[in-house]
């Protein structure tokens, strides 16, 4: 039986559609591993027609009745993910208590977290943030909450030239829309100017009278991905379509309009990520139209999704494949880390490993730590019962390929635990959809060589040091 994820994100003209879309987008990408259920107050048609692409939806009320209710549907079993500014520590702590798990999509880092894992797309400081010391961190833009189509590779081939976008939320009260529309609507080189607005935007009269303004109502994910990938520039605020939009390869003049979206502002412009043009409330004159950054976003993209499957799975504590359990290092006791760093530091594992010095205690510690906060790697004991058999370490290297690390307890050596390991390794990384593992290994070890070929890995490369390999995953 699947575990239940239960997502509770509203939207209203007053708190703007972000919240909504990019909580959904995380449901999307966790779906076919989840019993998802999304709880949401007062849906519009335009709402529950989105969820009902993804998962199930409850409608919630508008009144602060809402807040109870939900706490009444969670019986403890469910992770739950939370996504509004007014989800106290104190409403956090309710959840706790009831024994979910607690994720926080958070852009504003103003309260102290009590979740299991607070998500910032913005590539802060993880000193930002208040929370506890179990709290993973899963900060910038490789934790982008993207939407199933702004996660394919892009086609810059399809960029129009003069082909502008703007977008500014679904009720955009500002009405920063037909300002900008008007702004750059006849300026010089600009062919074409799209403007993406959602159901409560209530100025489509005045904005049609613009000349070469199209206008799109309640775009879906795959129409907004479609326009954007055929926008050469974008004028967005510092929110989740400009990540979208990131993502699709738009040169973006970015701005913001609300407290939330400075911090995304600053951190994107000091990384020239857009071109900044400031508070977008205050800005009346847009005589400036060429693009001075070099939109160089780095970012690995089709990496998310993957990145997300894998996340959820760890809030199980328990991954079982093949009757092995893997837990995450960041859930272990200490008594089980220091078997661990027993076992690391053996000299028969030592000898294997790059690093071959005796690690220390508060060393291994520190390390355990920096794992809450990277994006990059996955650490698992893993167990027959409550039997420590050996470690497993996963680093991403694109969307559906790793590098594996991997030991077995000195103990447990020579007595075929290493393939049966590997084996339920295999099952795990298949599950989440890698497809190919590689691996290095010492020339001086013949032992691992001939383990990882009997394993069904191939060399690919070779140094003075080490051989590399890769072996495909397949049905296994």
């Amino acid at each position: 039986m699947k575990r239940k994820i239960f997502f509770r994100a509203d939207a209203a003209a007053h708190i703007g559609y972000g919240h909504f879309v990019r909580s959904l987008a995380l449901a999307d990408m966790l779906k076919d591993d989840f019993d998802c259920t999304f709880f949401t107050m007062s849906p519009t048609k335009y709402q529950q027609e989105e969820v009902a692409k993804v998962c199930k939806l409850v409608s919630l009320p508008s009144d602060d009745s809402r807040f109870d209710i939900f706490l009444g549907m969670i019986s403890g079993d469910e992770i739950v993910v939370l996504d509004n500014y007014y989800f106290s520590t104190e409403y956090q702590q309710l959840i706790k208590q009831k024994g979910c798990k607690l994720v926080c999509i958070d852009d504003i880092h103003d309260k102290h977290y009590l979740a299991d894992v607070v998500i910032n797309h913005t590539p802060l400081d993880a000193s930002y943030f208040s929370v506890e010391p179990y709290t993973k961190l899963c900060l910038g833009l490789d934790w982008a909450l993207l939407r199933r189509p702004f996660l394919d590779p892009v086609d810059l081939s399809k960029k129009e030239a003069g082909h502008w976008l703007i977008a500014f939320g679904g009720s955009d009260y500002y009405n920063l829309t037909e300002k900008f529309a008007k702004l750059i609507s006849e300026k010089e080189g600009v062919n074409r100017v799209s403007v993406v607005v959602g159901d409560a935007y209530k100025y489509c009269d005045s904005l049609s009278i613009n000349k070469n303004v199209d206008i799109y109502k309640n775009l879906s994910a795959t129409e907004m991905a479609t326009l954007m990938q055929r926008s050469e520039y974008a004028i967005l605020p510092t929110s989740g379509i400009c990540i979208e939009a990131l993502a699709m390869g738009c040169k973006i003049f970015g701005g913001y309009y609300v407290d939330n979206q400075i911090d995304t502002y600053n951190v994107f412009a000091e990384q020239n990520l857009i071109n900044p043009i400031g508070d977008l409330r205050q800005v009346t004159e847009f005589s400036e139209l060429y693009y001075k950054t070099h939109n160089d976003c780095d970012s690995s993209f089709p990496l998310v999704k993957l990145r997300y499957r894998l996340l959820f799975r760890s809030l199980n504590d328990n991954l079982l494949y093949n009757g092995m359990r893997f837990i995450n290092y960041t859930s272990l006791s200490l008594e089980e880390h220091r078997k661990i760093w027993e076992a690391r530091n053996h000299l028969d594992i030592r000898k294997q490993m790059d690093i071959i010095d005796f690690i220390e205690w508060d060393n291994h510690c520190s390390f355990v730590n920096s794992l809450l906060k990277n994006n990059k790697k996955q650490y698992w004991g893993v167990y027959n019962g409550d039997l420590l058999i050996g470690s497993v370490n996963i680093t991403f290297i694109d969307e559906n390929r790793v590098e594996r690390g991997i030991f077995i307890v000195p103990d447990k050596l020579g007595m075929s635990w290493g393939s049966k390991v590997e084996s339920a390794t295999n099952l795990l990384l298949k599950e989440i959809g890698v497809k190919y593992v590689e691996a290095k290994v010492l020339k001086t070890n013949d032992v691992s060589l001939s383990f990882h070929y009997k394993n069904g890995y191939g060399e690919i490369d070779r140094d003075e040091r080490y051989y590399y390999l890769i072996k495909e995953i397949k049905d296994v």
